[in-house]
């Protein structure tokens, strides 16, 4: 129930809701596979998504194989975020940025923080950064 109304309150505080299912795209718009999609994100490469709007971020990332996503930094009305995702490695800092003026967002992570064992301490480091 709360990423239901998560979701909901980020479409309409940026006005761009999910239109459709999650299908992954390169960077240069070519459509690709989950399996795919998870090898450029590995890689800290860019997955671009259409149709995900600002609060598809969960299940985004869920698809691409991590256990959790939380907000850090929600602070765009355009809803370019800093979020926070975590694997059996440990937590990594993640963006998701608009595709304006097309539709729905891009997502990547790094590694400039190494993985942190909480959420918290991932946040200490983002905001030291």
């Amino acid at each position: 129930m709360r990423n239901v109304m998560e979701k909901t309150v980020c479409e309409q505080a940026t006005g761009c809701q999910q239109v459709g299912s999650i299908i992954f795209y390169d960077d240069k718009g070519n459509k690709i596979s989950v399996k795919e999609a998870k090898k450029i994100i590995q890689d800290y490469g860019i997955v671009e998504v259409p149709q995900a709007g600002a609060g598809s971020f969960r299940e985004v990332f869920d698809s691409l194989g991590f256990e959790e996503a939380e907000i850090v930094d929600s602070t765009s009305s355009a809803g370019d975020w800093g979020l926070g995702v975590k694997n059996e490695v440990g937590w990594f800092p993640a963006w998701q940025e608009n595709r304006y003026p097309y539709n729905g967002f891009r997502y990547s992570i790094n590694d400039s923080i190494c993985p942190c064992r909480t959420f918290k301490q991932l946040c200490i480091e983002m905001e030291e950064a």
